[in-house]
């Protein structure tokens, strides 16, 4: 829905209360019901989703520059916490990374892919469209931490 990522939330109590772009915080109930609903143009209600898991499948989540690339998206928009510079690779490259161990720089990190990230409508509609067109709503791959460390931006990595 548009607009919803320049809204905030924070638990107030026992439930959620919104912060809206012009400094209204409603809290859980009618009220915030009804907020929501006249900022997003259609009848909306704040509802506990107990059987959806939301909640990421690993502790790391690489992007590639090249699978970016591939679908017209900025990394941020995927809400990684590591994007690898592919230096000018093409195609969805990290989709065949499941199961390998990437090393990262010189302090001995290693990661262990343990599987690509389908995507959600939270990455926008139209890059939602494109990762689905290209690659069946997967881009990005989830990894477990196998040695941990320091990692800095311009860290080389390593498949193994």
């Amino acid at each position: 829905m548009p607009g919803l990522l320049e809204l905030s939330a924070t638990l107030d109590g026992d439930g959620p209360a919104v912060t809206f772009p012009d400094g209204r915080r409603p809290r859980a109930g009618a009220a915030l019901d009804e907020a929501l609903a006249a900022y997003v143009g259609r009848v909306v209600q704040l509802a506990e989703e107990r059987e959806i898991p939301h909640h990421d499948a690993a502790p790391v989540h690489p992007v590639t520059d090249a699978s970016c690339r591939e679908v017209g998206a900025e990394p941020a928009a995927f809400r990684a916490n590591v994007v690898i510079d592919t230096h000018g690779a093409d195609g969805l490259v990290e989709d065949t990374w499941v199961d390998a161990v990437l090393r990262v720089g010189s302090a001995g990190v290693r990661l262990r892919v343990t599987g690509t990230t389908e995507r959600c409508v939270m990455i926008g509609s139209e890059t939602l469209r494109a990762v689905a067109d290209r690659n069946d709503l997967q881009l990005g791959i989830y990894a477990e931490v196998l040695e941990p460390g320091l990692v800095r931006e311009g860290d080389e990595v390593r498949l193994t």
